[in-house]
């Protein structure tokens, strides 16, 4: 049974799970039942196999990262994927797949902008809600009042990271954005395969001009809004 796509949060979609065996069906924990999905978020790493030639991307969110199979190299999704710059923002629709943990087979990748992405953000995150409220009443969803908690606190991480920046425009925000620019261009210049670590990019951007309290503050957000990934060590 073929579903419309679905707009996730990579934490719903990452905790999703088979549903009906060999429908080809998947299920969210609050009671969403998908099989195609549509999300948008910034590159945070590609990876192509010398073996398989096979291309495979990270695409962070504010909630988490979606695992993206882009096919072959060779392939219109392949070639988007490995020539998309990191960090930079793009929207993949494609079948989700919960065999080895759950990932997205690309079938479009598309390069977007900012607001592209703050705009699905916000839509999804009003579904999300609505999805919370109805999963008390859904029988396959219950989540109970720990994972509730949960949910609703990235949900305002959500709202935190995009919504209301969105809403307000640039007004304000032109200081932070502009060390946002900044510090990105010191990471894309400065960082090697494994990245950077925050030390070493605290101290450049110190050299820079920039104080260290707004060097931190610049970081957490563009950690937060997906353009930067920061592994659990947090280094």
């Amino acid at each position: 049974m073929l579903h419309p796509a679905k707009g996730l949060f990579a934490f719903e979609f990452n905790e999703s799970a088979e549903y009906g065996a060999g429908a080809g069906d998947c299920i969210s924990p609050l009671g969403e039942v998908f099989d195609t999905v549509s999300v948008a978020g910034a590159v945070s790493g590609v990876e192509t196999s010398r073996v398989s030639g096979k291309v495979t991307a990270r695409i962070s969110d504010p909630t988490g990262v979606f695992l993206v199979d882009g096919g072959k190299k060779d392939s219109s999704t392949g070639r988007s994927l490995a020539g998309a710059e990191i960090p930079s923002f793009v929207a993949v629709t494609g079948r989700a797949a919960p065999d080895g943990g759950m990932h997205i087979v690309a079938e479009a990748v598309i390069p977007v902008e900012r607001s592209a992405r703050n705009s699905w953000a916000c839509a999804v995150l009003r579904d999300t809600i609505r999805r919370m409220e109805a999963s008390l009443d859904n029988e396959n969803a219950k989540p109970d009042l720990k994972e509730m908690c949960r949910y609703a606190g990235l949900a305002g991480r959500v709202l935190d990271a995009v919504c209301e920046s969105s809403s307000s425009g640039e007004e304000g925000s032109s200081g932070s954005q502009d060390y946002s620019e900044k510090i990105l261009e010191i990471i894309d210049i400065h960082s090697g395969k494994k990245g950077m670590l925050v030390e070493d990019l605290v101290n450049t951007c110190k050299s820079s001009g920039l104080s260290e309290a707004d060097i931190k503050r610049t970081i957490e957000s563009l950690v937060e809004d997906g353009e930067c990934y920061l592994p659990a060590g947090g280094t």
